[in-house]
């Protein structure tokens, strides 16, 4: 795998976030039924987190395995922080979509929380918390907020990612293995 810069990986992150996205988006789709009842909403809003959290991880556990095997033979610096700064570099385009949401709801663009609600289906049951109705003039300010402590799930699953991956362990292999005891 060549070296890859962390705007480039960071770009590849969010990709894998935008595919997350649309395949939570498809399951909404066919499962939004299931947002009338409370235990519906909380596991389908885990099984959303699990899928886009699946398509993120992806890129920086194996950009961190590779980065380790690179570490070992001298060709780059060991470097534990580069997927939180990925995650930090990934994130821009959510916090510029949550920009303009405070802009909608100061009335300096038109309200488009709908569009905002689409674009993070991942999150549409924790969003609907706090952001309930479709005009966001509705809202308070600490609720046109929120989505921001949410995006800090992206950097935290990229930095916990690539640290997965530069210490080489497969949370698919633990899962799916398991030891055989010896009797």
């Amino acid at each position: 795998m060549k070296k890859k810069t962390i705007p480039a990986l960071a770009l590849a992150y969010f990709g894998n976030l935008m595919a997350g996205t649309g395949v939570c988006l498809v399951f909404f789709a066919f499962f939004s039924a299931f947002f009338d009842f409370f235990i519906g909403t909380i596991v389908i809003q885990i099984v959303f987190l699990l899928i886009y959290g699946a398509f993120g991880y992806s890129v920086l556990w194996r950009r961190g395995n590779a980065d380790n095997n690179l570490v070992h033979f001298g060709h780059i610096e060991k470097d534990l922080t580069k997927g939180f700064r990925v995650g930090l570099l990934g994130v821009l385009p959510y916090l510029l979509m949550d920009g303009a949401l405070l802009l909608s709801k100061a009335g300096l663009i038109p309200n488009w929380l709908w569009i905002f609600k689409i674009l993070n289906t991942p999150y549409i049951a924790l969003l609907n918390l706090c952001l309930s109705t479709g005009d966001i003039a509705n809202h308070s300010w600490l609720a046109a907020a929120y989505p921001l402590l949410l995006h800090l799930f992206v950097i935290l699953l990229a930095g916990a990612a690539y640290l997965i991956g530069f210490h080489g362990i497969s949370l698919l292999e633990k899962m799916v293995y398991q030891k055989v005891r010896k009797k």
